[in-house]
């Protein structure tokens, strides 16, 4: 790295070894498979069952996705559950 400050100065070696540090610190965002809004209406729609059947279809694919599928599913019944006992 002596060479390129050497070559490049100081001040833009600095400058690339910030922006270097900033691309790896985002790599594992890119990564990240793009899942669809519309996987939501699964547990929205159909509660627990809804969220349990995106899980399954998720899980290979993103575990953070199926894992909030799960959960927003977990969620609604819980909606629906108390809409009910209120009624």
């Amino acid at each position: 790295m002596d060479l390129g400050k050497k070559i490049l100065g100081e001040e833009f070696s600095e400058q690339l070894e910030k922006e270097q540090k900033e691309r790896e610190r985002l790599e594992p965002i890119k990564n990240e498979p793009h899942i669809s809004f519309l996987w939501y209406l699964l547990p929205f729609l159909f509660g627990f069952l809804g969220g349990l059947i995106g899980w399954a279809l998720l899980r290979e694919k993103s575990k953070k996705h199926a894992g909030q599928l799960l959960i927003v599913g977990l969620v609604m019944t819980g909606i629906a559950i108390l809409f009910e006992w209120l009624k």
